[in-house]
């Protein structure tokens, strides 16, 4: 039950009626004082106006608000506001420094002064996501989903914006992507805007409605939720088992009374619930499904609550993570940073240095211009568009001043440094002296790496306890039981008493472990930090490439642990990483998806050992010809997933694709239908019978190769996305985007010179033929829509994909990518005005749509793109944009007249 504590209306209230009374009672007195009061009635009156209007306008404000739960009058008021105050400084306080603890730059345990530590919201850069959405014009009219193509006036959907408009959402990223930070930001910033109204808290949520401002945040880390499962006794199921596990976690921190009030708020939709790390759940069904029972019952238990939760993309596609669709409508996933956003963090986190007079402030400045330079490396910029590695990547080059030339040595800095933590330790000892961390040691007649070497067995033994399906940022439990034995085995006698002083000094300042039940378990910071150890271990082995190749064959879970080992292995200038790849990927096709992971895993460790330095052995250049060769296969024959395909065909587009790009299919000359009656959209109206000449068609879009060829001979300006006039290796494969019309033109005019024919864009008919062919299919590939057979937004990739991966998806006349991946320019006119064309259908190649002297006039780009839905990527759909607009998700096509 919910009641207000007060009614502020009351006394303006009760002044109108006053003087509503005093006006009438002039009315009864004498005629002559009547006439004395007359000069002042008016003022009554419009006194008595202002005051009822301004009782009215706060009693409207009032019933907008949202009851206070406070039952009881004044007391119970001053109850709710007290325990709501200790709820909110409880979530404040575990929130309010970077969740990646220990590898900030003073490392954010409970230990360290305030003072000492980074603030999450000081360093914090707003995430986006890959959706995107229009932008309003000048006039304030938001451009419609027919209109979006990806230009600058449509933009990212941000995090926070996708969380202020669903009720619902599911939201996911890669390892390390930020999901977890976005989340305990919006906490920690909501939680301080309802403890500090006037503290500017939410102007760190820029997009956040105004009618949200204080919501009571409700954080819940699934993997904690799960444990608790494990060990409750008969807990309730549905909804239930959420308040269960929130009684338990508010008693643990001293909130025991705030329950109600926190059931309250989720009853009455003044809460939002953000559930952390689904993928974290252990597939165990018990645990699992009731976790999964739990949220899909949420929007039954509470409709009016706004809900948010996190996983990891790939497990999120496998069906035992994924949450009905039904239910679940909104899937949405987080972008990598971009230059900008990553340009952001670094110059937040030396600003925040400086603040805390760890730098001066010009030395902050010329290190985060260092630190940004360095990071657009072409071994470093594709991780460092990971939150957490670009976290990393600071905190080394705070310590450094640089950055190593390998990821793997990036990682044993950050080890290093994650170990001195505990140098600092000083314990008073029984007899009144000092224990520390290095006399412990030398008591032992130890050092660091003896313990380096003791937490990489414990890491791989641990790592292999984690299921098969476990996500990449999942982190083992590590007992006490193992961690003490672990290093008690190190001591010459085995002395469990010294194994436990080195655990109380650990215990004191979070480093390389960090305690998550006191005096019971244990994890790495970090899952990276987890794959890395075990990853020593693993490299250490006489029998490597033996135990690599089996524990490849168990599934993903140690593909990052393996490439990890073969990167120790190749700075100690081994041989064994290049048998590995031999093993993985034998001569012999593979038969079965597991064997194609191991292409695709070869592949990756290929650019571990890097091209150069595996081609100075015969063995080597062997290998590159090898896996080239059965990735390409593994690419165009549909093995494997639409997003495995992608992800080998980018490690392919780094080795080298060895396709031809320049190859024209034939269509030959005939009749086909044109257009759809079926459509919702009039412009394709009416279907209509077409003649076309004979012409050949690229079999795939132009590539960014292909475009990084003219753009160097012909010394044009690149697409932005490049850096420099270089395409990035990992997108060469890719089709070109954010090309103009004018830009497409001018690569056919290279190409034509180049070969001696002429090469141009094709015509709207000559597309859609090559597309649909002469018996009018939907799609390219027939008339039942199929996901898996072009890049659209169900698909599941979220960007451009290596052109050609969709066999099952060809056109009539074997043409790859004719719907979804990128539009496609074509050199058919619309018209000037965006909604109504000038030249409709039928199409006609003789009205004027052809010319190409028009230059003020939008063009028809077709095919769709990974955004899009069914409807948008048929053969039939027409889109039209300014000549000069170059878009993210358009790219074009060649063909040549005749066969």
């Amino acid at each position: 039950m919910t009641t207000r504590p007060s009614r502020p209306w009351l006394l303006p209230a009760l002044i109108a009626l006053i003087l509503a009374i005093g006006n009438l009672a002039a009315n009864l007195v004498a005629a002559d004082l009547q006439e004395t009061l007359k000069p002042v009635r008016g003022l009554v009156w419009g006194a008595f106006v202002i005051s009822l209007a301004a009782a009215v306008w706060i009693a409207v404000r009032e019933a907008r608000r949202p009851a206070d739960p406070a039952p009881g009058g004044r007391q119970a008021a001053k109850q709710y506001e007290e325990q709501r105050r200790r709820y909110l400084q409880r979530i404040a306080a575990d929130l309010r420094f970077l969740p990646l603890t220990a590898v900030d730059i003073k490392a954010a345990s409970a230990e360290t002064p305030a003072e000492e530590r980074l603030p999450l919201a000081d360093v914090y850069v707003a995430l986006d996501t890959k959706t995107r959405v229009p932008t309003e014009d000048p006039s304030g009219r938001k451009r419609g989903q027919e209109e979006m193509l990806g230009r600058p006036d449509e933009r990212p959907w941000s995090a926070l914006e996708a969380v202020a408009q669903t009720p619902r959402l599911v939201l996911v990223g890669e390892p390390g992507g930020g999901k977890s930070t976005f989340v305990n930001h919006l906490a920690y910033c909501l939680a301080n805007a309802a403890l500090d109204a006037r503290g500017g808290w939410l102007e760190r949520l820029p997009t956040w409605p105004a009618d949200a401002s204080q919501v009571l945040p409700v954080p819940v880390t699934l993997r904690y939720l799960a444990a608790w499962l494990g060990k409750a006794t008969d807990p309730p199921p549905k909804t239930g088992l959420l308040l269960a596990y929130l009684a338990s976690w508010l008693g643990e921190n001293g909130l025991g009374d705030c329950l109600e009030f926190l059931t309250d708020h989720l009853q009455d939709g003044a809460a939002i619930l953000l559930l952390d790390g689904l993928d974290e759940v252990p597939v165990q069904a018990a645990v699992l499904g009731r976790i999964k029972e739990m949220i899909n019952d949420l929007s039954t238990a509470y409709p009016s609550l706004r809900v948010v939760v996190t996983c990891r993309v790939l497990s999120y596609q496998d069906r035992r993570w994924h949450l009905p669709d039904a239910r679940w409508p909104t899937v949405v996933e987080l972008a990598p940073l971009d230059d900008e956003k990553m340009d952001a963090f670094i110059t937040a986190w030396y600003r925040q240095l400086a603040s805390m007079r760890e730098r001066t402030f010009k030395d902050a400045e010329t290190s985060a211009a260092k630190l940004s330079r360095a990071v657009r490396r072409e071994d470093l910029r594709r991780l460092a568009r990971n939150p957490l590695l670009l976290t990393t990547m600071a905190v080394v080059h705070t310590r450094k001043n640089e950055l190593p030339d390998a990821r793997v040595l990036l990682y044993r800095d950050v080890v290093d440094l994650l170990l001195s933590r505990w140098e600092a330790v000083k314990l008073k000892g029984d007899a009144g002296g000092q224990t520390t961390w290095r006399r412990l040691l030398t008591e032992a007649g130890l050092q660091d790496n003896d313990v380096q070497q003791a937490l990489w067995r414990l890491a791989y033994e641990v790592h292999a306890q984690l299921p098969a399906g476990a996500d990449r940022e999942t982190t083992a439990d590590v007992t006490m039981i193992a961690l003490e034995q672990a290093l008690a085995d190190l001591h010459p006698q085995k002395s469990k008493d010294w194994a436990e002083q080195v655990v109380a000094v650990m215990n004191e300042r979070a480093g390389l472990l960090v305690e998550v039940v006191p005096g019971q378990l244990y994890r790495f910071p970090h899952r990276t930090f987890q794959e890395y150890l075990a990853a020593c271990q693993l490299s250490s082995q006489g029998d490597f490439v033996e135990q690599a190749k089996q524990l490849a064959g168990s599934g993903a879970l140690w593909r990052e642990v393996i490439l990890l080992a073969v990167g120790n292995q190749v700075q100690g200038n081994r041989n064994e990483p290049l048998l590995l790849v031999d093993e993985l990927c034998p001569k012999a096709l593979p038969a079965s998806d597991a064997g194609w992971r191991q292409v695709w895993l070869a592949g990756q460790v290929l650019l571990e050992i890097s091209l150069p330095r595996a081609q100075r052995r015969d063995l080597g250049s062997e290998l590159i010809g090898r896996v080239r060769q059965q990735l390409t296969h593994l690419i165009t024959h549909d093995c494997l997933t639409p997003r495995e395909r992608a992800e080998a065909g980018s490690v392919l587009s780094v080795l080298g694709d060895p396709r031809d790009f320049d190859v024209l299919l034939p269509v030959p000359a005939g009749e086909f239908t044109m257009g759809s009656n079926d459509s919702q959209w009039e412009d394709e109206k009416p279907a209509h019978p077409v003649w076309v000449g004979d012409f050949r068609i690229g079999a795939y879009p132009v590539t960014n190769a292909q475009y990084e060829e003219f753009v160097l001979a012909a010394n044009h300006e690149p697409p932005v996305h490049w850096r420099g006039h270089r395409a990035p290796v990992e997108l060469r494969n890719h089709p070109v985007v954010y090309v103009g019309w004018d830009d497409a033109n001018a690569y056919c005019a290279w190409r034509s010179r180049q070969e001696g024919r002429e090469l141009r864009l094709p015509t709207e008919a000559e597309w859609e033929k090559a597309a649909r062919g002469a018996d009018g299919r939907t799609w390219p590939w027939g008339n039942t829509f199929d996901a898996m057979k072009c890049n659209m937004g169900e698909t599941g990739i979220g960007d451009t994909s290596p052109v050609g991966i969709f066999a099952a998806g060809r056109s009539p006349y074997e043409v790859f990518d004719m719907a979804g991946n990128v539009w496609e320019w074509t050199r058919s006119a619309w018209g000037e005005d965006w909604q109504k064309p000038e030249f409709g259908y039928p199409y006609r190649a003789d009205d004027g749509r052809e010319d190409q002297s028009r230059t003020n006039v939008r063009r028809v780009v077709r095919g769709g793109s990974f955004i899009y839905n069914d409807d948008l990527v048929r053969c039939a759909y027409r889109v039209r944009d300014p000549p000069g607009a170059r878009d993210l998700n358009v790219g074009f096509r060649v063909v040549a007249p005749g066969l």
